[in-house]
């Protein structure tokens, strides 16, 4: 995940011919600020999750926080996919 959130600033800030910070139009209002926002959110989400886990000892508190920190990434990268606008 770390590999893509690099590849996507990349992108972002470099090559992408979305990014026009005009928040009137819907689409480019995505581009620009929801997508990468819930992008970075689901980063944010699993590494907390992974931090979590690793300094739990009990096992089915490990399990449990790695669950609901891992649906919630998975939620949130699904949100910000562009299902409408492919």
């Amino acid at each position: 995940m770390d590999v893509q959130l690099v590849l996507g600033l990349i992108l972002y800030f470099g090559y992408s011919p979305y990014i026009t910070f005009n928040m009137s139009n819907p689409e480019e209002r995505f581009w620009s600020v929801e997508h990468l926002l819930l992008m970075v959110l689901a980063i944010a989400a699993a590494h907390i999750g992974k931090v979590i886990a690793k300094k739990s000892e009990d096992a089915p508190v490990k399990f449990r926080f790695q669950a609901i920190f891992f649906t919630i990434t998975l939620v949130l990268m699904l949100v910000g996919i562009p299902w409408s606008r492919v």
